[in-house]
């Protein structure tokens, strides 16, 4: 993910109420595409009281996107191991997992990027991008069960028009 997207991702007005709160929230974001494009899917991590394992399911609409890849954020690469579901469909179970997260690893950040590529011949839909986490398996360092908190986002498929056929 360029340093742009990045940045673009941590400008989500979600992330700040989120951190205003004192909750830890698990943010998938928003975002539009045109028809068959790639568009990237994160899950921003906010006010984490370092989370050492974690695991949920994502699900989605697969008559309107498909699940193309699945990867760490690079802001937990070297802190959280990530595995997944063989196939990536809807209902792919996902997995972070750690042996130990220090004081200056805790940090707040893009956890997860996926990539879904949108059907070619969709138009105007609204599909929503849903992490439902296993409430008894989010635990930090103390192996203490962390109540996450989750704030699903969706892909806004924009409809064609003449300058963009």
């Amino acid at each position: 993910m360029t340093d742009e997207k990045k940045a673009e991702v941590k400008k989500d007005s979600r992330i700040e109420e989120a951190i205003k709160s004192g909750d830890t929230v698990l943010i998938v974001s928003q975002g539009e595409a045109q028809p068959g494009e790639r568009i990237i899917v994160t899950f921003y991590l906010a006010n984490n009281p370092g989370i050492i394992a974690m695991s949920g399911i994502v699900f989605y609409d697969e008559n309107y996107i498909t699940l193309e890849n699945v990867q760490l954020g690079d802001d937990f690469k070297g802190i959280l191991d990530f595995d997944h579901s063989e196939n990536l469909k809807s209902g792919c179970e996902l997995l972070w997992s750690g042996e130990k997260i220090e004081e200056n690893q805790m940090c707040d950040g893009i956890i997860l990027e996926l990539e879904f590529s949108v059907q070619k011949d969709l138009q105007g839909e609204k599909i929503p991008i849903t992490f439902v986490p296993d409430k008894e398996g989010v635990c930090d360092n103390n192996l203490s069960t962390v109540n996450l908190l989750v704030d699903n986002g969706w892909i806004n498929v924009l409809k064609k028009n003449k300058t963009n056929e």
